[in-house]
């Protein structure tokens, strides 16, 4: 790891000068007078502070730190979602942590809230204790891994095709931590009240007769793991920053749901894992992947099952990394799957005309899975994964680069095997890529 950390000496010369060979000559004194001045005048310590933040993900105001990638999202449920996410930042403590977040949906006209607390134990272990509540919606159906700080992850793209959403409050005790040197830890126990927002109902006994329910509890003790062997970082007194390994990128989460305790009503075991690779092949290209699966062996509603990474809509289709962009939302629903995203990239080494330097990329995308309570699940339309699901598809990026780096190419893809539609144009997806690259 490379490490910057801050300066804390005295603006005499005492320490320096036992490390300077020579002392400093008045044209030196004179320049790192003027660099001083220069920074001072233009603060370039407050410069440097924001755009770090914005790497992050943040915007500093003051003593605190908005949220960027919160402001403004958009899914099928909610429209466009306007939102508020504050932290208190350094300027008023670096151990403690406290915030909230204030958000409203412009199509479902539901205002949703939270808050969280955390306290910072050891810098160096990454340890950290803290609690959440939230009053908010959640994906039917959702997934998620140990979160990464950064504004460009495939979720944020993702999150533009989600349908279904249930309302959710939660609440949760965590506790994070380092480990291992190359892993990071998160154990909770969480509570959630889960609502239903369509039709649907999921048939439950109750009293040895059954009865259609479409609300439900849920206790869950867990842990989610991220581990990266021997990933580089940088890290300053602002921001640790990734850089990347040569290594497989593993997330793992387990989590253990409970039955009359904290008000939960299903117990069940479920196991989550992804794992991820890209590699350099000489003079062919850059081979990458992702290998994905889940298993639940309880029988729980829809709302905390699998149903598919998709990305289609009819009306605009933006390709997301890692995702099936012809498999449409909510088309699947399992309580076990394994999935396989494949593709590999030529670069410009086929066809390169000056400025002109489109990435040519081919890929293909794999998913089985099985779903053990079918009939339990009512008013919802959905197919079992049991056949196999595959698609293939041509990418082509970098047809056209602004000046700030942002890159968009176009793309289409073909559902094909058991799961093909009956009209041969509605296997296909074309798309429209984006990506972020320096400018050349």
């Amino acid at each position: 790891m490379l490490e910057v950390q801050k300066a804390n000496v005295n603006p005499d010369d005492t320490l320096w000068s036992a490390y300077r060979v020579n002392s400093l000559s008045d044209k030196e004194k004179k320049t790192y007078r003027t660099i001083d001045s220069i920074g001072y005048k233009y603060k370039a310590d407050r410069f440097l502070k924001t755009t770090v933040s914005l790497v992050d993900g943040k915007i500093p105001f003051k003593f605190v730190d908005i949220d960027l990638g919160r402001i403004i999202k958009y899914n099928n449920y909610e429209g466009f979602r306007l939102e508020l996410s504050l932290h208190n930042n350094a300027k008023i403590s670096d151990k403690i942590i406290v915030g909230g977040y204030f958000a409203y949906g412009f199509k479902d006209k539901e205002y949703k809230y939270g808050g969280d607390l955390s306290v910072v134990v050891s810098k160096p272990r990454e340890i950290s204790i803290g609690v959440s509540y939230s009053d908010d919606v959640t994906e039917s159906g959702g997934l998620s891994f140990y979160k990464q700080n950064s504004l460009f992850n495939d979720s944020y793209l993702q999150s533009l095709y989600v349908k279904r959403m249930d309302r959710t409050i939660s609440e949760e005790a965590f506790l994070k931590f380092k480990t291992f040197r190359y892993m990071k830890a998160k154990l909770f126990l969480n509570y959630s009240q889960k609502s239903i927002t369509n039709d649907y109902r999921f048939e439950v006994e109750k009293e040895n007769l059954p009865e259609l329910v479409d609300h439900f509890n849920f206790t869950e003790l867990g842990l989610n793991l991220y581990y990266c062997y021997k990933e580089k970082f940088i890290k300053t007194p602002y921001l640790t920053m990734s850089m990347g390994s040569k290594f497989p990128t593993v997330f793992f989460n387990y989590s253990r749901g409970f039955n009359n305790i904290l008000n939960g009503d299903y117990q069940y075991d479920r196991f989550d894992i992804k794992i991820k690779k890209s590699f350099l092949i000489k003079n062919l290209g850059t081979t990458s992947f992702q290998l994905q699966s889940g298993y639940i062996n309880g029988n729980l509603p829809y709302c905390n099952l699998y149903t598919g990474i998709a990305a289609f809509r009819k009306d605009y289709n933006i390709f997301v990394q890692n995702s099936f962009t012809t498999m449409r939302m909510n088309e699947f629903l399992s309580n076990r799957y394994a999935a396989l995203f494949l593709s590999h990239s030529f670069g410009n080494l086929l066809l390169k005309i000056k400025k002109f330097t489109p990435e040519f990329v081919v890929a293909t995308n794999l998913c089985i899975g099985d779903l053990n309570n079918p009939l339990k699940h009512f008013n919802v339309d959905f197919s079992t994964l049991d056949k196999g699901y595959i698609e293939s598809g041509l990418l082509i990026k970098n047809i056209f680069r602004s000046s700030n780096g942002i890159q968009i190419g176009i793309g289409a893809f073909h559902r094909y095997g058991y799961y093909s539609l009956s009209k041969t144009i509605d296997n296909f997806s074309f798309i429209i890529t984006a990506d972020y690259g320096s400018a050349k």
